[in-house]
């Protein structure tokens, strides 16, 4: 979603699970779409996290004290991580400097807290994403950083899921968020401030490529992808490697509109824009096959968010999941 101020939320304990059949006429299902997807919704309230299936919408976390929201599947799709915030702050979703981490069985039950609020000496935390191995996540937080004489920066991390101490990536001074790794497990993208820009706005952010060693964990031969006087974000490998897809935000101004959808071509070293209408187009989530992708899409800053799904070469784009009264975000497919 699009309320990115880099400090984070948390909430406290939690429980989950629990499936039922959602109220009908709350969420339309527009288009008939055979993946399973996992995606948060308020229409009870707080974000809650529920499922696509065929034809069906099911909850899988009703616990209304929180809002739970970035739900990610992992490579195994037997478990899902999510962040988790209190109900009482300014922000529903992107609640970074309140934020907790939790890990659930796919169906919503067995919750584990993964990070706390606080935890590791961090200010904020978000955009958790798994590594392809299934036992690592990629993420990045707000803290202290000593080589900026303790000056509070975002860096990016790799943690595991029996709760070890997380490992920073990222050295440079910068803001550093959204990473997604490749199917490989050895490139990494991410948006950040380019070399020797330290401070200023979200719009100074650009999207790099590095190679990520998962020996020493760190970042290696690090290259720059885009270069405007945007917002470039949440940056994701096609299933092939051959592309990255990615929102661009356009408008300082408004940030709930003018939000486009552009693809990097590794091979012709090239950005298409695939959506640039007005409306916002954002967390790109690719297909199996790479074939298409899904993303949560709003026509304009007065409706709520919707998913929509639309072909890699941005021909075909659809709305197939929404609600006139709720938000539906961060769709991921299972």
């Amino acid at each position: 979603m699009r309320k990115l101020i880099f400090y984070i939320v948390i909430a406290a304990t939690a429980l989950a699970g629990c499936e039922g059949s959602l109220p009908q006429n709350e969420t339309v299902l527009l288009s008939p779409i055979s993946d399973t997807l996992l995606y948060s919704s308020t229409e009870n309230g707080p974000f809650q996290i529920f499922t696509k299936r065929t034809d069906s919408l099911i909850t899988v976390i009703n616990d209304v004290s929180y809002d739970y929201w970035w739900v990610q599947v992992s490579p195994n799709r037997q478990k899902f991580i999510c962040y988790k915030s209190g109900i009482d702050n300014f922000f529903k979703e992107n609640d970074y400097t309140n934020a907790e981490l939790w890990m659930f069985n796919i169906d919503g039950t067995g919750g584990k807290l993964l990070i706390a609020k606080g935890a590791n000496a961090w200010r904020a935390q978000g955009y958790a994403k798994w590594h392809p191995d299934g036992k690592h996540i990629i993420m990045a937080a707000e803290f202290k950083d000593p080589a900026d004489d303790n000056n509070y920066r975002w860096h990016l991390f790799m943690a595991d899921t029996a709760g070890t101490a997380p490992i920073q990536l990222s050295t440079r001074v910068g803001l550093f968020s959204c990473p997604s790794v490749d199917a490989t497990g050895t490139k990494i993208t991410y948006s950040a401030f380019p070399v020797d820009i330290t401070s200023g706005s979200v719009f100074k952010q650009e999207i790099f490529v590095a190679d990520l060693d998962t020996t020493v964990w760190g970042l290696f031969n690090e290259t720059r992808i885009t270069n405007d006087t945007w917002w470039d974000e949440n940056p994701v490998f096609s299933p092939n490697g051959n592309y990255l897809a990615f929102a661009t935000a356009t408008t300082p101004t408004n940030l709930f509109e003018n939000t486009n959808l552009r693809r990097y071509s590794f091979s012709a070293d090239d950005i298409d824009v695939l959506r640039a209408d007005g409306a916002s187009y954002l967390v790109p989530v690719w297909s199996k096959d790479g074939s298409y992708m899904y993303v949560q899409y709003r026509a304009n800053g007065q409706k709520p968010f919707s998913l929509a799904r639309i072909n890699a070469d941005g021909s075909a784009f659809t709305e197939i999941m929404s609600n006139e009264a709720a938000d539906l975000i961060n769709p991921v497919i299972y």
